[in-house]
């Protein structure tokens, strides 16, 4: 049996007793484990924020970030502004394109409703 084959099935047999001993060391050593953790994210700050971007664009849009730079970089659809959001059909979960902070607020206040948006069109046209 390999090392990683006895390993799963120690931890599948001994689950319990792996958790229990773990939570024990943590409280015994507590302090000195979030310290590390800090210290630790303090150092990598910058490597931790990248791959946290990379894992949300991955996982909500199955984008890299480089696919998302591109989509930004053509601006906001609508007022043509900087856009700093990614706009997705929340049913669907299609990308629309980019849009900027105040485009996407508003259409987020109106819920995609395309009747709703025809209708404040129509008020604004008038007066």
């Amino acid at each position: 049996m390999s090392n990683s084959a006895y390993l799963k099935k120690y931890y599948k047999e001994n689950r319990e007793l792996i958790i229990e001993r773990s939570h024990k060391r943590y409280l015994l050593h507590r302090k000195e484990i979030l310290a590390k953790s800090k210290e630790n994210h303090i150092e990598n700050r910058e490597r931790h924020n990248e791959s946290s971007k990379r894992g949300h664009y991955r996982r909500k849009f199955g984008l890299s970030l480089e696919q998302r730079d591109a989509i930004l970089m053509k601006g906001c659809q609508i007022c043509h502004g900087q856009a700093t959001h990614i706009d997705h059909d929340h049913l669907t979960g299609k990308i629309r394109g980019g849009l900027c902070n105040n485009c996407n607020t508003g259409l987020g206040m109106f819920k995609d409703n395309q009747d709703t948006l025809i209708s404040a069109l129509c008020y604004v046209s008038k007066n």
